[in-house]
């Protein structure tokens, strides 16, 4: 921020130190197991697929961090296997290092139809006339694409799985939810401390991502 790099940062900021000492991150072993947990939520919900794009469920499935843009992104999970992964080609090196489970990743160029490599995985998984999750928060244009280029498909909303999973923490869940709590607790009260008459929204902003890193994470 333009603001912390003008002046000092105030004595309440500057007294932070990393909360992060003890805290295991989710591991890539956690998140297979997650997606087994998806994959048995799958059959019991009655579907066969998960379709996820960028999101907070991709996330917390996989790991695999991306943007929402106008650019299909995203996988396709059935009852079994890996996840198949669909993204945009001049996107492909970038994705490649973004996902850690599974090898299969479709890149779809330009001029092509991104739901037609969503069709072609549930085809590959044998579900193309099954029944399909789209995830509860995929854009209308990516769930319409996907139906127009699937149409022997039954797409419905994947909230049983989605919500069925992320709804129940586990002990290590709940342990970094109470860290991640605690680190924004210090962080705001440090910046409260900090205001003083004619403090502007552009500084406060700056002394909240510096608060963050001082105690050892992302955050604004």
């Amino acid at each position: 921020g333009g603001a912390e790099a003008e002046e000092p940062l105030p004595a309440p900021i500057l007294a932070l130190r990393p909360l992060t000492d003890g805290v295991a991150p989710i591991t890539i072993v956690g998140h297979r197991a997650r997606l087994a947990r998806a994959q048995a939520r799958l059959a019991e919900a009655g579907l066969d697929a998960l379709v996820l794009g960028p999101g907070s469920s991709l996330t917390y499935l996989t790991g695999a961090r991306w943007w929402l843009s106008e650019r299909f992104f995203g996988l396709v999970l059935s009852r079994t296997g890996d996840p198949i992964w669909v993204t945009p080609a001049f996107e492909r090196e970038r994705a490649l290092e973004r996902v850690r489970i599974g090898g299969d990743v479709r890149a779809w160029e330009e001029d092509a139809s991104p739901y037609r490599l969503v069709a072609q995985a549930l085809g590959d998984r044998r579900v193309a006339a099954g029944r399909g999750g789209i995830e509860e928060a995929m854009p209308f244009v990516f769930s319409d694409g996907i139906a127009q280029a699937a149409p022997a498909a039954h797409l419905t909303s994947a909230t049983p799985v989605t919500a069925g999973c992320r709804m129940v923490k586990d002990g290590h869940e709940r342990a970094l939810m109470g860290r991640a709590c605690e680190i924004t607790r210090r962080a705001h009260r440090a910046v409260f401390a900090s205001l003083r008459e004619g403090t502007t929204v552009e500084e406060a902003r700056a002394w909240c991502v510096a608060a963050h890193r001082r105690l050892g994470v992302r955050g604004g």
